[in-house]
């Protein structure tokens, strides 16, 4: 079972105040290393432990997708939801730390809940998006 830290909600607005101006880079500060880093800075574990150093661009991200089995990052929460380490929660519930899947016309990007809006990494740093326009959350 994954346990928050004691302040833990401290700690994430420490961690999207340090990430607020951050741009998009692959392998960096993608919208899957920028989810994954903000759970871990509030519980520890580490979900993209096996993709860190794995790539560098879209075209690196996509070889481990296919390596994975997995089209996207959403696709991605769900393997993990099939391997008990996430579970699905209906958007309207999503609490802060979650993760949540905001899809476009263009692709699925995922980001972390922060209330009534999500935080996701964008060219020119975070993007906040409301959480009711999102497509899928997933908690720990």
């Amino acid at each position: 079972m994954i346990v928050r830290f004691p302040y833990w909600e401290s700690k994430l607005n420490a961690f999207i105040e340090e990430r607020r101006n951050a741009p998009f880079q692959w392998g960096v500060n993608d919208c899957c290393l920028f989810a994954c880093d903000a759970v871990k800075s509030i519980c520890g574990y580490d979900f993209a432990e096996s993709l860190r150093g794995t790539y560098s661009t879209a075209y690196g991200a996509g070889k481990v997708y296919l390596k994975l089995k997995v089209r996207d990052v959403s696709e991605l929460g769900w393997k993990y939801v099939d391997e008990g380490k996430l579970s699905i929660v209906d958007i309207r519930k999503a609490n802060r730390g979650d993760f949540l899947v905001y899809a476009n016309c263009k692709n699925r990007s995922l980001g972390i809940s922060i209330g009534e809006c999500g935080a996701f990494v964008s060219e020119k740093g975070l993007a906040f998006i409301p959480r009711i326009e999102c497509v899928t959350a997933f908690t720990y």
